[in-house]
């Protein structure tokens, strides 16, 4: 995981000479909620329509003008959760990750942005209050090989240095660990993500 980060940290570097090219960090909020297909254990557990406050902090690389590449490293928490089949019981769900958006985006005024893109989603650790309490941290070879994928789409506010992010996002597969014998029991994480960046190349 280190190698990547420095990686992508090198690639970013290598293009700050040209004059096209923005690098910053940026940090946020996330918004999250979790679908389900319970599957065969339906009798016990449905979705929950409770949205979850997360985190998001790391870095991006702004490359082009009118339109523009925008790649991104980014740490980030999510949290969501289930109900029981009752409704009367929440579940907590939290999972660590390492986010890698690749964005294209399109300057529409010289404060205005539109941008939308796949999210390759890195899992470090997995934690769940209706399995009493498991947590399921990963390694970095199960993190790679178990990479999930989802996308991210919005708009964003340049005032200066200044940059103001809002995205929706959302998972194209199934973020939870296999804990279940019910392989149907997938759950799937959308909700909205709000960042303030500071370009500092």
């Amino acid at each position: 995981m280190k190698k990547l980060i420095l990686a992508v940290i090198t690639v970013f570097c290598a293009h700050a000479a040209s004059a096209q090219f923005g690098f910053g960090v940026k940090g946020g909020i996330n918004l999250n909620k979790i679908h389900t297909d319970e599957g065969n254990l339906s009798s016990n557990y449905k979705e929950s329509l409770k949205t979850k406050t997360g985190f998001s902090a790391g870095v991006f690389a702004r490359i082009g003008e009118g339109i523009y590449l925008q790649p991104e490293l980014l740490y980030t928490e999510r949290n969501g959760s289930i109900s029981d089949a009752t409704g009367t019981t929440t579940y907590d769900i939290k999972i660590k990750n390492v986010d890698i958006p690749v964005l294209v985006g399109v300057k529409l005024l010289d404060f205005l942005r539109v941008n939308a893109g796949p999210v390759a989603t890195l899992k470090l650790k997995e934690e769940h209050t209706f399995l009493k309490n498991v947590t399921t941290t990963v390694t970095e070879d199960e993190a790679f090989k178990n990479a999930t994928f989802g996308y991210q789409l919005g708009a964003g506010l340049s005032f200066g240095k200044l940059d103001i992010d809002v995205r929706k996002e959302g998972s194209l597969g199934s973020i939870s660990s296999k804990h279940f014998q019910d392989e149907k029991f997938n759950q799937k994480m959308d909700g909205w993500q709000v960042t303030l960046g500071l370009r500092i190349l």
